[in-house]
């Protein structure tokens, strides 16, 4: 009985925090929309240094992660069923399973232990230090120029930096193929373009644009939650951190499943 309780809280606490964190989104994007022309100008400057420190700053991270996966996993993948499936076969599952799951799901990691912790950490520290509190004082609004630029750089970087690993991760093993075990394996090339289709490019980009969505939300909605004690800060980090690899994960498994 003790243990169906628990099961209980833990469901109404999973619940409420979806629902808070969608306020919290919903409430970004409405301030947004609202600003006037002087403080888009503001906006603008904050969002360019998000996608600079999001998008640009991961960028050697994501090269040699997906050099890594190139060679170690990709070629592997590649010989393995080369031998037993045809070109298209193997162009078919490198799609699937390297553009449309490893890709999105390796990039959304580097995201939230390189730049969802440090949103977390940043604006933890502006809530200690009162800062948030005295620029809401002179009407400013925190959501607006802190959450809201960083949710669209997340969001946009999640999607371009997949696009740039896919292609590491996924040309780089068919040349590291071709080059170091059989020449034979150039002739995926070909095969591999035509895989690429409509829907398939559609929930690629629908599924980084969420993913990214989701690591720029919670790790503000926490780094807000940090109140009175600088031990709050790590606190939430590691909270911001697994919950968006918790609803990462499950949202990847419900597309997954409404897509087969």
């Amino acid at each position: 009985m003790h243990s169906i309780d628990s099961l209980g809280r833990w469901a109404i606490d999973r619940a409420l925090y979806f629902v808070y964190l969608s306020a919290f989104i919903l409430r970004a994007v409405r301030g947004w929309s609202s600003i006037g022309a002087p403080a888009k100008y503001a906006f603008s400057g904050s969002l360019l240094n998000q996608f600079i420190f999001t998008g640009i700053d991961t960028l050697p991270a994501i090269t040699l992660l997906g050099a890594v996966v190139a060679m170690g996993v990709t070629s592997e993948i590649i010989v393995l069923l080369g031998d037993v499936s045809s070109a298209a076969d193997v162009s078919r599952a490198l799609v699937t399973v390297m553009v449309n799951e490893f890709s999105v799901l390796l990039t959304a990691i580097v995201l939230i232990g390189r730049v969802g912790s440090a949103i977390t950490v940043d604006l933890g520290g502006m809530q200690l230090r009162k800062e948030i509190e005295s620029l809401e004082l002179l009407g400013i609004h925190a959501s607006t120029f802190f959450v809201t630029p960083r949710l669209i750089a997340v969001a946009v970087s999640q999607l371009m930096l997949a696009v740039y690993f896919s292609g590491i991760a996924v040309l780089g093993g068919i040349l590291f193929s071709g080059f170091f075990i059989s020449n034979r394996y150039f002739g995926y090339m070909e095969p591999l373009l035509s895989t690429f289709e409509g829907p398939l490019i559609a929930i690629f980009i629908l599924k980084n644009l969420m993913f990214g969505l989701i690591i720029g939300s919670t790790a503000c909605f926490h780094g807000f939650r940090v109140r009175h004690s600088p031990t709050e800060l790590p606190q939430q980090t590691q909270s911001a951190m697994i919950n968006a690899l918790v609803m990462i994960f499950i949202l990847d498994g419900l597309i997954v499943a409404a897509t087969r």
